[in-house]
């Protein structure tokens, strides 16, 4: 069996608990981020309606104290989530969206909302006299 061809550009990002997706203005849909990328985003949410429907994207991470409105989008995949506890109540589905012609200012703030998504690690280096505990950002590619 071959292997699926990835079509991204960019490395995609695993979102914290918290990094939100609002669509439509008035609002329409709400929907946990899963992953972000300089390209694009996919998140998860209950539907109602359908993404490709709607022509406003904002992203809020309350954490980092981050609101990007009005990204320009259009949703390539949207899909049905497996089962899970939830699905069996709602239906949970997956959107998958690259983001169209960005400001400067939106790309600034995207690189700093996936700066925020990076882990962070701990490393011990021996000083003059003593240990000392380093922390070390691993930085995406931005």
């Amino acid at each position: 069996m071959k292997d699926p061809i990835e079509k991204r550009k960019y490395k995609r990002y695993k979102a914290p608990e918290g990094a939100i997706a609002l669509l439509g203005d008035p609002l329409r849909i709400m929907g946990s981020i899963i992953d972000l990328g300089k390209g694009g985003l996919a998140f998860r949410y209950i539907q109602r309606e359908r993404p490709d429907e709607l022509s406003q994207l904002h992203i809020l991470y309350a954490d980092q104290y981050v609101y990007i409105d009005n990204i320009p989008f259009k949703a390539i995949s949207d899909i049905q989530m497996p089962d899970s506890p939830i699905s069996r109540l709602f239906p949970l589905k997956r959107c998958s969206v690259p983001f169209g012609e960005l400001t400067s200012i939106q790309n600034s703030q995207l690189d700093d909302l996936r700066f925020s998504f990076c882990v962070t690690s701990t490393i011990w280096t021996r000083g003059k006299s003593r240990w000392q505990r380093d922390l070390r950002v691993i930085r995406p590619s931005l």
